[in-house]
C-alpha cells in the first residue's frame, strides 16, 4: 500500500479549505484541513497510487489538483477576492 505526504502551500490572498481524496472514480476523503494565507501543511496519505486536492476558496468554487503521487507537492495562489 502506497504511503506518503501530500503538502500543500497556500499563497493566496485567502484561507483556503483543502480536502484530499483518493483519485479513483470512488476515492474517498483520506485528509483534510484549513490552510490560513502563507500557510504549507503536509498531509498524510496511503491507501491510493494518486490522489486528487480540491480546495475550496470563500466563495466555495472549487480548484482541483488532480494525479498527484504521494510525497507530491502543490502550491496554489489566488489573488484578489
Amino acid at each position: 500500500m502506497p504511503v506518503g505526504k501530500v503538502t500543500v502551500s497556500n499563497f493566496s490572498e485567502q484561507s483556503l479549505d483543502v480536502h484530499i481524496f483518493g483519485a479513483v472514480a470512488s476515492g474517498l476523503l483520506v485528509a483534510s484541513g484549513a490552510l490560513t494565507s502563507g500557510q504549507t501543511s503536509g498531509f498524510l496519505v496511503s491507501g491510493y497510487h494518486e490522489y486528487r486536492v480540491n480546495f475550496l476558496t470563500v466563495n466555495n468554487s472549487p480548484i482541483t489538483a488532480t494525479n498527484l503521487a504521494p510525497n507530491s507537492i502543490v502550491q496554489i495562489e489566488i489573488n484578489g477576492g
